[in-house]
């Protein structure tokens, strides 16, 4: 038995680890929270509403048939209309 002491510079690694963080909660396209950070954060905020009754809003936004804004304009054009669509949108 015996003790082996590693020492380096781990910026490197914690800032890789910050970005793989950062892309697991985001939309590559956009650059949106995805589902996984919606979840997680309307759980955190929600049991700030229980906690100190404060007010509490969820907007949620669905594109009905967007599927045939593909289909009829293309991908780029469809990616271009729910890109917009977002800078429309304020989220707090």
């Amino acid at each position: 038995g015996g003790w082996m002491l590693n020492y380096g510079n781990v910026s490197d690694l914690v800032h890789t680890a910050d970005e793989l963080a950062e892309l697991a909660k985001t939309d590559g396209l956009t650059g949106a929270y995805n589902r996984r950070y919606f979840f997680a954060k309307l759980e955190e905020e929600w049991s700030g509403y229980q906690r100190y009754g404060r007010p509490l809003s969820v907007l949620i936004v669905d594109l009905d048939k967007f599927k045939s804004v593909n289909d009829v304009f293309g991908h780029e054009a469809g990616d271009h209309v729910i890109k917009t669509l977002l800078n429309l949108i304020i989220i707090i």
